[in-house]
């Protein structure tokens, strides 16, 4: 037999005294009450000063619960108690919605489920372990240190252009934006971080990238050899090592997004003005725009 049948349901009066008492301070609440009765939530009865919830005329009435501490306690039941198991959200919710109901029940049965410290305690998860993050060194100066990345598979423009090239500088957060084609190579990417970058801040001591395979191929492992430059990848199936041009990326679709025409093939017109717009804006890990 269900523990909250014999427990809190039927024979306890303690519970059924608080919900009563409960149900006059919660607003929302009072309001199903009142619509219950001019007839405009027949899903909702009142019967012995409770109100009931019948989603369909097959399924038992559920008591409904005001907010409050009853919440708490019928949950408590359900989950704490030994009849209860302390078993998960889903077992927890599904003992609780047999007989009772509130909005947004599942939720606070999760909240409470998460929470418990019992659980917390005894009950071990499947998820690998995460590992200690490994932060890559600070910068001493601007552009000592940058990271770089391509944006790929934007539609194709009158003029050529369908992918982005993103520089960002690991102390300012400064980023630099090159337009270029999806079939462009090591040789044409060298070109491009040449006039981009270089002409502009010299060579950063380090270069972070992912795995691209522009950046993995002998003629860039060969250029960065011979300006004495690092060249960083990051770990396969690990993006967060580059995270911050990753989400720089997305910043910048985003707000293209937002000024493109809806046939989505001008927005190369509006990439000088993003630049201004990101590089104009506060970051929060330094608290100043990136141009300071």
């Amino acid at each position: 037999m269900h523990p909250l049948r014999t427990t809190k349901i039927a024979g306890d009066s303690d519970i059924i005294a608080l919900v009563k008492e409960e149900a006059q301070l919660d607003p929302e609440y009072l309001s199903v009450t009142t619509a219950a009765e001019e007839g405009q939530l027949p899903d909702f009865t009142e019967k012995d000063g409770l109100m009931w919830y019948s989603p369909d005329s097959e399924t038992q009435p559920h008591l409904y619960v005001p907010e409050g501490q009853a919440r708490t306690q019928l949950i408590k039941e359900a989950h704490d108690s030994p009849t209860g198991g302390h078993l998960g959200v889903h077992k927890t919710y599904e003992s609780l919605h047999r007989l009772l109901y509130w909005p947004k029940m599942f939720h606070t049965v999760h909240e409470y489920v998460r929470t418990c410290m019992q659980c917390l305690r005894n009950k071990f998860t499947n998820q690998r372990p995460l590992g200690l993050l490994q932060p890559l060194p600070l910068p001493d100066h601007c552009w000592e240190q940058a990271s770089h990345d391509l944006v790929k598979g934007l539609p194709k423009t009158p003029r050529g252009y369908g992918t982005i090239i993103t520089f960002v500088d690991r102390l300012s957060k400064r980023i630099l934006l090159a337009l270029t084609t999806s079939t462009v190579d090591a040789v044409g990417y060298g070109r491009l971080f040449f006039d981009n970058i270089f002409r502009h801040f010299g060579l950063p001591r380090v270069l972070v990238s992912d795995r691209d395979p522009r950046f993995i191929s002998n003629f860039w492992k060969a250029l960065c050899k011979c300006l004495s430059t690092n060249l960083n990848m990051s770990t396969s199936h690990h993006p967060q090592t580059d995270g911050q041009t990753e989400r720089a990326n997305r910043t910048i679709e985003d707000m293209l997004r937002a000024y493109e025409a809806p046939h989505q093939s001008d927005w190369d017109e509006h990439l000088i003005a993003a630049e201004f717009a990101y590089n104009n804006s506060v970051q929060a890990s330094t608290d100043s725009t990136r141009d300071q």
